[in-house]
């Protein structure tokens, strides 16, 4: 189990993002390959296979002539799935895309495999396959976890332990937003971790949609908070204020908040919580007051 004796310093995410010139060289390397072969481009006669260095080529095309009915679905919709996969006893993610833009940059695998290498942390993305024939794409992740913020085991856990996730989690949203990055889905399930992981330490994955802005509006940050906060389960309400309460309080000393600065974002979360979850209206309405009164109790956090 991890260390949750001090609740006030949780594991730091490693998040930075690459921009300026040194974002525009890596992006031509990842669509056109490297000349130090870092990342590779071979165009095949159904297809183009882009891929880093950090992953064998027989892996990546193991991993491709995988059926999907040999993985395990981890989430499976009309425009896309995800699934983990086993090699030779590693474990891989890989997401298939399945209505792809005939222009290549617009296309969510495209925007995918940028977003997974500007926005950047521990957690690798090995290769982005794509059918000519634009039917399918898919990328290959290192696996950055079997557990998540939002799974029943998850919210089980013992209260200490799931006040360090929800702090580290707070703290990660803190380091997006202390760089002006947004990033289009931070709900709790896009908070991943391993359970034989000592440290439980949290990965944000689902990078496709990451945006650099010159100063983060406000309505950026509430909706980020709000996607976090308002995605809670009725069967563990009972968790999940005194989690979230950590997950603010992390979030303000990271940002160096003080409470009344926190509670100027708060009419802004609640209207975000709203168009977000409207069916989990009545629960929602009962974390914001009780996260309201919390900071509105608290002088400061130390």
């Amino acid at each position: 189990m991890a260390n949750t004796n001090n609740l006030s310093d949780p594991e730091i995410p490693c998040i930075s993002i690459c921009r300026g010139r040194k974002w525009k060289n890596l992006r031509r390397q990842l669509l056109h390959g490297s000349k130090d072969g870092s990342f590779n481009l071979l165009r095949r006669p159904d297809a183009i296979l882009r891929y880093s260095n950090k992953l064998e080529p027989e892996v990546i095309e193991a991993l491709l002539a995988l059926p999907e009915e040999q993985q395990s679905f981890l989430k499976k919709d009309l425009k896309r799935s995800v699934t983990r996969a086993w090699l030779d006893g590693k474990s891989y993610v890989l997401k298939y895309f399945y209505h792809l833009h005939r222009w290549v940059i617009f296309s969510p695998d495209c925007k995918a495999w940028l977003g997974a290498h500007r926005l950047q942390d521990r957690n690798a993305c090995y290769a982005w396959f794509r059918r000519n024939d634009n039917r399918l794409a898919i990328i290959i992740y290192e696996d950055a976890g079997d557990l998540d913020l939002y799974m029943p085991r998850c919210l089980s856990m013992p209260l200490p332990t799931l006040q360090y996730l929800f702090a580290q989690a707070g703290t990660c949203i803190a380091l997006l937003h202390e760089q002006q990055i947004f990033h289009a889905d931070t709900k709790p399930g896009n908070f991943v971790f391993h359970s034989q992981d000592a440290k439980y330490t949290l990965s944000l994955i689902d990078k496709d949609d990451v945006r650099l802005y010159s100063r983060l509006a406000q309505r950026y940050q509430a909706r980020n908070l709000a996607q976090f906060i308002g995605c809670s389960q009725p069967a563990h309400a009972q968790a999940y204020v005194p989690a979230l309460q950590a997950f603010m309080r992390s979030y303000c000393l990271k940002r160096n908040f003080s409470p009344p600065q926190a509670l100027k974002l708060f009419p802004e979360i609640r209207r975000a919580m709203q168009n977000l979850y409207p069916e989990r209206e009545t629960l929602n309405s009962h974390i914001y007051h009780k996260l309201e009164h919390f900071l509105m109790q608290t002088d400061h956090f130390s």
